[in-house]
Formats: C-alpha cells, sequence, structure tokens
C-alpha cells in the first residue's frame, strides 16, 4: 500500500492570521512535520518558493532520517507559481525523473519494497510488494535500473515469451528474463509506478491549456503502466469529464469518500488571504488514478494551527492511499478521441450540462 500526499503550500508567505513570530522559517518546520506525522511514500508540493535557501531548507529537512523515513527530491520545475516538486521515499528508489511543462514525472520501480520492520516484527508489505530477496537488482544504483527499464523489451521474444514482452513495453518495462535485463539475466523489476506532480494552468479561462497540460504528460507514459497525477489542477467541474475521458479515475469518487472531503479550497473557513476575501469552495486539488486502487482519501492541514484561525495554506493537503495491483494495467485507456466527442455531446444535450447538483457537487458559479 502506497501513503501519497500532495499540498499547494502557498510556500512564499504566511496566513494573514498567524500570531507575530510565525514566519517562514515556522512555516516550514510545520510543512516536515505534517510529513512526518503522515509518514507518506510520495510527496508532492506547489508553490514551492523558487528562493534557493527556503526550498533548500524543505529538500534538506526531508532528506533527514532522524525523525522519519529519508526522501529524495524524484523531480522538480517551474510552474506559473514556484515550484512543482515530488519527494519520494529513497528506499523507493525513484528515477526518471523530469518535467513536462508545469508538471514532474518519475517512476518508481514494481514490485514495492516491503515496509521496513518496525522492531516488533510487525514490518509488511502492505499487499504490493514481492518477498526481499526480489528487490537487491537496484542494488546497483539508480542508474544501472534505468539501463535495464530501457533494454528493447521485444528482446524476450527470444525466449519464446512474446506476451510477456508486449506487456512490459506497454507498462513501461523490460520483461523477465530479456536480455537487455541487468547482468542479462532475469530483472526483478519489470514494471513501473509513474508518478505525476503538477501545478495546472490557473483561473476558469485555462480549461483548455489544463487539459493540454494533461495530455503532453500522459503521451510520456506507457498505456499500460499504473499511472497517478497529483497536485493544484485548478480544474472545475465542468472539465471532470475530459479528464477522465484520459482513462484517469478520480481518487476521490473511487473511494467514495465524503463532500466533507472534496474541497480543498475552502475560503468560508480558511481565511488565509484575511477576512475580506471572496468565500467559495473548489476542488481545485486532486488525485487520479490509472490501474490503481484508492483505498482511502482524506485531507490533511484543514484544521488552523493556533486559536487565531491561521492555516499552514490557502489550500488543503490530500491524503490517499493507493493499492498497486501485480503486472501491467488489464486494459489500455480507452480511445481519447471516441471518448471526448461523447462526452462534449452528452454536455450538450443534458439540461444540466454545467450545473452541479446532478453530480453532487456545490453549484458551479462557486468555482471561479
Amino acid at each position: 500500500m502506497l501513503r501519497l500526499l500532495t499540498f499547494n503550500i502557498s510556500g512564499g508567505n504566511v496566513s494573514a492570521l498567524s500570531p507575530p513570530g510565525f514566519g517562514l522559517t515556522e512555516k516550514y518546520a510545520a510543512i516536515v512535520e505534517l510529513v512526518r506525522r503522515h509518514a507518506p511514500h510520495i510527496v508532492a508540493l506547489q508553490e514551492v518558493p523558487e528562493s534557493r535557501p527556503l526550498a533548500a531548507q524543505l529538500a534538506d529537512a526531508l532528506a533527514d532520517s532522524t525523525h522519519g523515513p529519508p526522501y529524495k527530491l524524484a523531480a522538480s520545475t517551474e510552474s506559473h507559481c514556484g515550484l512543482c516538486q515530488v519527494f519520494v521515499q529513497k528506499r523507493l528508489r525513484a528515477t526518471g525523473g523530469k518535467d513536462v511543462g508545469p508538471i514532474v514525472l518519475c517512476k518508481i520501480p514494481l514490485p514495492l519494497p516491503p515496509e521496513p520492520d518496525s522492531g516488533d516484527g510487525s514490518g509488511s508489505s502492505g499487499g504490493d510488494a514481492e518477498p526481499e530477496a526480489a528487490a537487491p537488482a537496484a542494488a546497483a544504483g539508480d542508474e544501472a535500473s534505468e539501463a535495464a527499464a530501457g533494454a528493447p523489451a521485444v528482446a524476450a521474444a527470444a525466449n519464446g515469451n512474446v506476451e510477456s514482452a508486449t506487456e512490459a513495453a506497454a507498462a513501461g518495462g523490460t520483461a523477465a528474463g530479456a536480455p537487455g535485463a541487468a547482468g542479462g539475466g532475469k530483472r526483478a523489476y519489470p514494471y513501473y509506478l509513474y508518478v505525476a506532480g503538477c501545478h495546472l494552468e490557473p483561473f476558469a479561462e485555462g480549461a483548455d491549456y489544463r487539459l493540454a497540460q494533461i495530455n503532453m504528460v500522459m503521451r510520456e507514459v506507457p498505456p499500460r503502466a499504473h499511472f497517478v497525477l497529483a497536485g493544484d489542477t485548478n480544474m472545475r467541474v465542468k472539465e471532470n469529464a475530459a479528464v477522465e475521458s484520459r482513462g484517469l479515475v478520480d481518487a476521490w469518487q473511487q473511494v467514495g469518500a465524503p463532500r466533507a472531503q472534496a474541497y480543498s479550497w475552502n475560503t468560508q473557513v480558511n481565511h488565509y488571504h484575511g477576512p475580506g476575501a471572496h468565500e467559495y469552495i473548489a476542488r481545485y486539488d486532486r488525485i487520479y488514478v490509472r490501474g490503481l486502487e484508492a483505498t482511502s482519501y482524506q485531507l490533511v492541514a484543514n484544521e488552523p494551527l493556533t486559536d487565531a484561525g491561521d492555516f499552514l495554506s490557502d489550500h488543503f493537503g490530500l491524503l490517499c492511499e493507493l493499492r498497486v495491483p501485480p503486472g501491467p494495467v488489464a486494459s489500455p485507456p480507452p480511445n481519447r478521441g471516441a471518448a471526448t466527442a461523447a462526452a462534449a455531446k452528452r454536455q450538450r444535450l443534458s439540461p444540466s450540462a454545467g450545473g452541479a447538483a446532478a453530480a453532487g457537487h456545490p453549484p458551479a458559479r462557486l468555482f471561479v
């Protein structure tokens, strides 16, 4: 089981209601404490300031193993506001970090390694990992693992294993037993989980840009690879169908979590920018999955730090647990063009198109 935390930290400022003495240093310490408390395997952050000292303070604190698992900065890029970054627990050996516009992408070899033993014998693989003996293949380092992954999967045909070669290529890996595998032998990690952190185009008029940005990163992901996209999408309700037609599943909907856990932007209760700010709620922050099962979903950092009503950010964070099935995704995503056209037609014909009541959401006017 994987835990993923995504959080737009509004990293260049603190709440207008913060008490005297609470500055950016204290804010970053609180962000690190939040991560340590929940111990996610993957952390996607948005609006990390481009200021080198502040970004370095955060990365160094997360890399420290004194108070919890150490994290590696797997990928980082600039967005329209600050940096978009993904941190992954070092033991998961994330590789392939790259930026695709305002989205960062990396990959984690599968199967996942077992969870470290807590010392009382209760360590568990969580159902997603193979026995410990399978893990050392990546011990030679990220470079060796990456080189193995780059070998042509079709080479497995030489062993009469055409089906697994095709599956491995579609899932972004190398077939076990392929000559291109590390050392010419059997690969322990034939598949990858692709992880994308995003901070998409802002404002209501940016819908087309947001969809284009999602399309760009999905072109970088093999069609049958396990995939998760998390971050500040800036999406509105009317964009849901187009995004989901790409074969992506909304983790909040998959879990069936309460509506109270959906809205990561809520200026009705979070007066981060002062009590005079426009009050509305929105699902700007999302977690989308493909080939994964979201088993829990909740808001975090959604309570004020003090009685003064100061929150850690103007967004709430999202914490999600994901089960990673073995092997590649069962079937490729639906035809994008046909699905998009069908969704657009349904929206034109539906009397509730653009409305939120039928979808179980607040009125669309709240999403500005």
